[in-house]
């Protein structure tokens, strides 16, 4: 389940991307009718434009994106160490939720589907996809239990050195996670009963 389904990424969220957090500047003959709603621009043109080439545009800035949509921040990426491979992404947001993203990519337009995107309907489509990949957990513990109950042997990928190095790490951060939230939610319980307690006391007086 994905905590977070119903979010969906528009073209107008990408170029802002791209303008404020890869210090690329949009090209005078760049049209967005979100902005210029007299360009004379239809929305399926702007759709084909070509997305500028950014070497800043890649998977670890769209990562940080996600991690940003929901107040939260990338706590574990591990990724292949070779031109074509896997990552492996542990996500936390603002909200106390943990998400787990796992994706391949490749080394080319023909083998990697960021690299192939040609137009900003592409890239949108791309950005959607992958944010609905992310597979979101209430809590520490719950992301925690079901990292502890796969039957990992059953993947293929874990058997690479870097899956097996993100599983341990991830299980040491949720474990300290999942160990403050406990401590956070007791409080509340505590505190929620002495108050009631107290609430209880002056009623009867």
């Amino acid at each position: 389940m994905n905590h977070y389904e119903n979010i969906q990424f528009s073209v107008k969220n990408l170029v802002d991307l791209y303008k404020d957090n890869l210090g690329w500047s949009v090209d005078d003959d760049f049209v967005i009718p979100e902005h210029n709603p007299d360009c004379g621009c239809s929305e399926d043109d702007f759709f084909a434009q070509e997305v500028p080439y950014s070497e800043k545009y890649n998977y670890d800035a769209i990562m940080e994106y996600f991690a940003g949509v929901v107040g939260g921040e990338v706590v574990l990426q591990v990724d292949d160490n070779d031109y074509q491979g896997d990552s492996r992404v542990l996500f936390r947001s603002k909200d106390g939720f943990f998400g787990l993203l796992f994706f391949g990519w490749g080394s080319c337009s023909g083998c990697d589907w960021l690299q192939g995107c040609s137009s900003w309907k592409e890239l949108q489509e791309l950005f959607n996809s992958m944010w609905k990949d992310i597979v979101w957990y209430e809590n520490a513990q719950g992301c925690l239990d079901y990292i502890n109950q796969k039957d990992w042997d059953l993947d293929s990928a874990f058997h690479r050195s870097e899956t097996k190095e993100f599983l341990d790490k991830a299980v040491e951060e949720l474990e300290k996670a999942a160990e403050e939230q406990a401590k956070k939610c007791a409080g509340a319980v505590q505190q929620f009963q002495e108050e009631s307690e107290e609430a209880l006391f002056l009623g009867k007086n």
